[in-house]
């Protein structure tokens, strides 16, 4: 082997599973993760009507889930823009239909 192979070495960018899936479920599912930054920053999005705060949400998400499941490839290889713009639309639609079963249950 040439010492060039090692350096240039790329890991696969595709995994076999949907990352933003599994990001989403770890966020929600994780008790210190929810509790911590998930619950408060989409608590305050809904009070202020500003989304932007959920963008850093999902990037420490990212970060907490490669670290804590020890995931070999580097986020920024596996996940692009337009799948953290998809969940945070996921994020919010989850959560406005969570505030209507909500309203409904107390109308009921």
């Amino acid at each position: 082997m040439k010492i060039n192979e090692f350096t240039d070495y790329q890991m696969p960018i595709e995994l076999d599973y949907n990352i933003m899936d599994d990001i989403h479920y770890f966020m929600i599912n994780d008790p210190n993760f929810y509790r911590k930054q998930y619950f408060p920053t989409v608590d305050k999005a809904k009070q202020t009507g500003d989304s932007s705060t959920i963008r850093p949400l999902i990037d420490a998400a990212i970060n907490q889930y490669f670290k804590q499941f020890d995931v070999k490839a580097r986020p920024d290889r596996v996940i692009k823009d337009e799948d953290k713009e998809s969940l945070q639309q996921r994020i919010i639609d989850t959560e406005a239909e969570q505030d209507d079963v909500d309203k409904e249950t107390e109308n009921a």
